[in-house]
This record gives C-alpha cells, sequence and structure tokens, in this order.
C-alpha cells in the first residue's frame, strides 16, 4: 500500500489504503457513509477533507475528533477512550461501513511509540467496534493492517484481532496474557484529561450536526 511520512514529537508511517478503499465504496454508492477509526499513532486526513460521508475518528490525531493520548497509556486509557468519545461519535454518525486502520505501533513492545497496550487490549477494541457495528451497519467492518514495529510482538497483536473477527481461538499462547491487569495499564488523571478535552469538545460538536 502507499506510505505517507509525518513527524509528531516522533516519526511514522501510516499506511493510506484504508482510504482508497473508503473512497470506492463512497463513490460507488455502496457505503454512503463510512466511518474511519485508527487504532494506530499519528495519520493524515487530508484525503477526507472534502468527503463529508466520510468521517474520519481517530486516537492520536488532529482530525474530526482528537483524542491527543499522552506516551505511556495502556489498556485503561484506551479503553476510556473508546467507550467515552469513540463509540458515542459512532453511534452519532451512524455509518454503514467502519474501516478500522488496525495499527499496532501502540503496543507494549513497540520501540517508537512508549504506549503500553498487548494483544488482549487490541482483541477488546475489536469486540467493541464489532458490536457497534452490528448495532449500526450490519456488521460491516474492515480492518487494515497498519503500523506496529515490534517484530516479535505485532503477530501476537493481529493474531487477537483475526481470533476475535472469525470468532475462533487458534490456540497460540501469548506470554504477556494477563498483563493487561497489572496497574501501570490503569487509567491516570492526566490521561482522563486528555479523554475529556475530546469528549467536552470535539464530541460535543458532533452532536450538534448529527
Amino acid at each position: 500500500p502507499p506510505f505517507f511520512f509525518q513527524s509528531v514529537l516522533s516519526s511514522w508511517c501510516v499506511s493510506t489504503q484504508e482510504e482508497d478503499f473508503s473512497f470506492d465504496g463512497t463513490h460507488n454508492h455502496t457505503h454512503e457513509r463510512a466511518l474511519a477509526h485508527t487504532q494506530d499513532v499519528p495519520c493524515d486526513e487530508n484525503l477526507f477533507r472534502e468527503h463529508p460521508t466520510t468521517f474520519w475518528n481517530l486516537i492520536h490525531c488532529f482530525l474530526n475528533i482528537n483524542i491527543p493520548l499522552p506516551a505511556g497509556c495502556g489498556g485503561g486509557a484506551y479503553l476510556c477512550a473508546l467507550e467515552e468519545v469513540v463509540l458515542p461519535a459512532l453511534h452519532c454518525f451512524k455509518p454503514d461501513l467502519i474501516v478500522i486502520a488496525c495499527g499496532y505501533d501502540a503496543c507494549y513492545f513497540d520501540p517508537l511509540s512508549h504506549m503500553l497496550l498487548v494483544a488482549n487490549h487490541f482483541r477488546l477494541m475489536t469486540q467493541r467496534i464489532m458490536k457497534a457495528a452490528d448495532e449500526l451497519c450490519g456488521g460491516r467492518v474492515v480492518v487494515n493492517h497498519e503500523g506496529g514495529y515490534s517484530d516479535f510482538y505485532v503477530p501476537l497483536c493481529g493474531l487477537a484481532v483475526i481470533e476475535t473477527l472469525m470468532g475462533l481461538s487458534s490456540g497460540v499462547v501469548d506470554p504477556y496474557a494477563g498483563t493487561e491487569h497489572v496497574a501501570n495499564q490503569d487509567l491516570r488523571p492526566h490521561q482522563q484529561d486528555a479523554i475529556n478535552v475530546a469528549s467536552q469538545g470535539s464530541l460535543k460538536l458532533l452532536r450538534r450536526r448529527c
């Protein structure tokens, strides 16, 4: 897929394949309202500026809804952001297609991102997006593999997502399963503050427009 390069505190490489897919669906009127949600670290919204029927909902990115999670966030912050901002925005927008830009550079072992997610967090986030998709758009979800630079751990994160999508277990054991419950995964006050900025700002504005 094509890539672009962006620097926000650190540098990131992000696939734009999901944007192309969303536009194809929009232009062919297969999916009139597509929602693109990323679990990746910084992305670019420029391709969406002239396409009001594609809502770009991003954790970390200064787009329609920005949740600028600070370094050191674990599952507590990500799941809180999902519950308090992402899912309410999704229900407000009511897409008929959800495209997940599923980046794994937020995992604990990524050499760049300084986030703390483990594979089971990606499993949980996928479950919750799938549940929303069942409620809103007949379960139509597309997952596109994005970033992630830990060569030994990204496969386990990806496997967790694939298992969730397929509703089965491969039997492969994540040696770090259970660490999602350690104290450093808990939501911190400064992380909640970042989430509140989005819920009280951009999300509130979106609700007025829906």
